[in-house]
């Protein structure tokens, strides 16, 4: 899958197609306070590992993805990546980003960055090399991932990585248009060992892809 680079956050790019262009990529930017509840939809049976450091609650990846719907307008929002940051030594602070395509415009996307911190959406709008059939080929519905997956997939990515000292750089969700039928997966980038990273894949329920 085709990666634009612009520049990365965290060294996080979790093999997603325009998820590295935030926020320099562009000069207008602005925000919005965040909404502040919403109840999640259950969660898988399976047991969920032990979250790492740093790690994302569904319940606050509910928040922030009310936030950016909030922020859009027209909640569930169609998508191209969705990409929750987590605190790192090389990044300092959490973040959760959707990217979709800017409407009646080619080769443009708008990315919603949600700040746990302050509450607060901001709002760029950013270049991708894609043709209005290619970037059409990459959405899809924001809220087909639950966030009680990504937390799944965030606790056990270390182990599925084969690297317990490691840590989980970020985790988020896009569409493996590498498969015959193209489908949307739960992602994980995790840094292995000094600087080796790697890309861990799961289904919807949170099952190991690869």
């Amino acid at each position: 899958m085709t990666i634009l680079k612009a520049r990365r956050v965290g060294a996080v790019s979790l093999g997603i197609t325009a998820v590295t262009l935030i926020a320099t990529a562009c000069s207008n930017s602005t925000t919005t306070s965040a909404s502040t509840t919403s109840n999640a939809s259950a969660a898988p049976s399976s047991a969920v590992a032990a979250a790492p450091q740093n790690a994302w609650s569904a319940a606050d990846l509910t928040k922030a993805l009310d936030a950016i719907n909030t922020k859009i307008g027209a909640p569930p929002a169609y998508c191209m990546n969705v990409t929750a940051q987590l605190a790192t030594a090389h990044n300092q602070e959490r973040s959760l980003v959707v990217g979709m395509l800017t409407p009646d415009k080619d080769k443009s996307m708008t990315t919603y960055t949600y700040d746990p911190q302050s509450q607060v959406v901001s709002v760029a709008e950013v270049f991708v090399a894609l043709t209005p059939e290619q970037a059409a080929q990459r959405i899809f519905k924001c809220d087909t991932v639950l966030p009680q997956v990504l937390v799944k997939v965030q606790g056990a990515a270390l182990g599925d990585a084969g690297a317990p000292g490691g840590f989980v750089m970020g985790v988020g969700a896009v569409k493996n248009l590498k498969d015959t039928t193209p489908a949307i997966e739960a992602v994980v980038m995790v840094d292995k060992d000094k600087g080796l990273s790697k890309t861990v894949r799961y289904d919807l329920t949170g099952k190991l892809v690869s």
